[in-house]
């Protein structure tokens, strides 16, 4: 509900997966990136935010558009290198961006991380893993989401 009016109604893991809006991506924590509708590539949008190309799902859009870059924090992974080591992702379509870390907060088995790419991106991992990693402010990193996880909306 935005000031009374519904904004998307769904199951909850739908809702999660694919907001509707940007009001409901925003009150749903994910991260909301401002760009424009580049090309579509072997059924794929890309959109360009600050001169980046993100890759993701935006039906109906048109070529040149202005669209909303809508990414959960649950679903982005971060790596010490380029490559993909997740097992389950090594053969998925997947966005990868180089970044420094730029802000961490650890709220018990969970470490919320903020990394700048050309563009602010904030995620979620396990505090193990930010400890695996020896993970700090600075340190270079790489997130990664999968390419069907990132959706775009008409701005």
């Amino acid at each position: 509900m935005n000031n009374g009016r519904v904004e998307q109604v769904g199951p909850w893991g739908q809702v999660l997966r694919t907001p509707g809006s940007p009001f409901v991506a925003e009150f749903m924590g994910f991260n909301i990136l401002h760009g424009a509708l580049a090309s579509i590539e072997d059924g794929f949008a890309v959109a360009k935010v600050n001169g980046q190309a993100i890759l993701g799902i935006g039906d109906g859009l048109r070529i040149g558009e202005p669209v909303i870059v809508v990414v959960s924090p649950q679903s982005i992974s971060l790596s010490l290198e380029r490559e993909i080591r997740k097992p389950s992702w090594r053969q998925c379509n997947c966005n990868v961006f180089e970044g420094l870390i730029i802000g961490m907060r650890r709220i018990g088995p969970v470490a919320q991380v903020s990394i700048d790419v050309g563009f602010p991106l904030n995620l979620e991992i396990s505090s193990d893993l930010l400890d695996e990693l020896r993970l700090a402010v600075g340190s270079k990193v790489f997130a990664q989401s999968r390419v069907a996880e990132v959706v775009f909306l008409r701005a």
